[in-house]
């Protein structure tokens, strides 16, 4: 039984397989999430990989990815009982600003995550899945990690 991975905060979209928590095959979604990640998930099924668990970050990011991953991963859970664990994009960007709107960035800083106005475009580390997948920096809080208020 396979354990899946999904960043959906990077462009494009990465998923990851793993097996024994090692990394198997990572996917990259070529098209936007809204368009790919029900098909991703559906050629899975067709090529009869079944899991069991579905990791992911769930934020911050982009509201329309974080809103979608969090409804598909409902979703998983209600209709085939997959288990559900999440955690912050930080941990796969080597902890490097995430892109906010503007010239605003999402920065981790003593464990808390705040926005930051950079006069100039900092340097961001692409997002990278583990060789081994750690579940202690995974939780049951599953909620997009909304950090801007709304518009």
């Amino acid at each position: 039984m396979y354990k899946v991975m999904l960043i959906p905060t990077s462009i494009p979209a990465i998923i990851g397989l793993y097996k024994d928590n090692l990394l198997c095959e990572v996917h990259y979604l070529k098209s936007q999430l809204s368009d790919s990640l029900v098909s991703f998930f559906c050629d899975l099924e067709s090529k009869n990989i079944n899991f069991d668990s579905l990791y992911y970050v769930r934020g911050p990011g982009s509201y329309m990815a974080l809103k979608l991953t969090y409804i598909f991963a409902q979703t998983m859970h209600i209709t085939k009982n997959t288990k559900l664990y999440a955690t912050n994009g930080f941990y796969f960007n080597n902890n490097s600003p995430i892109k906010a709107y503007g010239k605003c960035y999402f920065m981790l800083e003593k464990g808390e995550i705040i926005t930051k106005i950079f006069d100039e475009i900092p340097i961001i580390d692409d997002y990278k899945l583990p060789q081994v997948l750690d579940e202690n920096i995974f939780s049951k809080e599953l909620e997009p990690l909304y950090i801007l208020p709304a518009v």
